[in-house]
């Protein structure tokens, strides 16, 4: 197993990779066996965030219209979806050696759109879903659970 070269991070060179004159972009061939474990690593994840907005867009179908998580699955699952086809693009342009569109400094400015994304859904979580939901179980789930029929009455 090869060993992490931490200093490499510190160096603008590595993020800016493929840039004109600098490096260029290195090859990464799709692994014949699985000791290679980013190439797998890095296609899963971006496929993962896809298939993780679809399924909040279909739960969105399944849940009460007042449910406080209504208004904010759309802005999370639109997020996680593009997060994944970019990730996916960003992924295929590294293994084309496409010249700046594959360099790592994507691969960062990803990663802190996802640290954005998880600190609102994580603030959204702690702070204020608790609140909403208590409102929502005070007011809007007795509503929607008692459906009795109203008899018409003729005028």
């Amino acid at each position: 197993m090869t060993t992490i070269n931490w200093a490499k991070l510190l160096d603008i060179t590595y993020w800016l990779e493929g840039i004109a004159g600098g490096n260029g972009s290195l090859s990464v061939t799709p692994p014949n066996d699985k000791a290679q474990f980013f190439f797998w690593f890095w296609l899963s994840l971006f496929g993962s965030f896809i298939i993780l907005g679809v399924l909040l867009r279909i739960a969105k179908v399944f849940l009460p219209e007042k449910y406080p998580l209504n208004e904010k699955i759309p802005f999370w699952s639109n997020n996680l979806i593009w997060m994944g086809i970019l990730g996916d693009m960003w992924f295929l342009f590294r293994q084309s050696t496409t010249v700046f569109l594959g360099t790592r400094l994507w691969l960062l400015l990803g990663l802190i759109w996802f640290g954005f994304l998880a600190f609102i859904v994580g603030r959204y979580f702690i702070n204020n879903f608790p609140l909403e939901l208590q409102y929502y179980n005070k007011y809007h789930k007795k509503s929607t659970n008692s459906k009795t029929l109203t008899p018409i009455t003729p005028n």
